[in-house]
């Protein structure tokens, strides 16, 4: 989830300079990234981590595809789509230590 964090930071310059390799590039980064991720929470049977994962994961799908396509409006609108559910499960299942870093929750 660290590269997610990574590809978001430089996502907005990505898209206005219409940077069409390293769109690629994250693109599939995120489709394998969700893909790892809705397994580790099907593991933990986190079914709300699971539904924004399924989410963000078909968003990530959809990203890929219209980057691929040269679509620059559907990858901005469906790249919203990969974001839209990250806080929530961070704030679910992520806390902070007193360090500033994040850990997973233990339940």
């Amino acid at each position: 989830m660290k590269e997610l964090g990574e590809i978001a930071r430089r996502s907005r310059a990505t898209q206005e300079n219409k940077d069409a390799a390293q769109m690629e590039k994250d693109a599939a980064a995120l489709v394998r990234i969700y893909e790892s991720t809705l397994s580790f929470w099907k593991e933990r049977k986190a079914e709300d981590a699971i539904k924004w994962t399924e989410e963000s994961s078909a968003a990530a799908k959809k990203v890929h595809a219209a980057m691929k396509a040269g679509n620059w409006e559907d990858v901005r609108a469906n790249f919203q789509g990969v974001m839209k559910n990250c806080k929530s499960c961070h704030e679910v299942h992520r806390e902070k230590l007193d360090d500033g870093s994040y850990r997973l929750k233990v339940k």
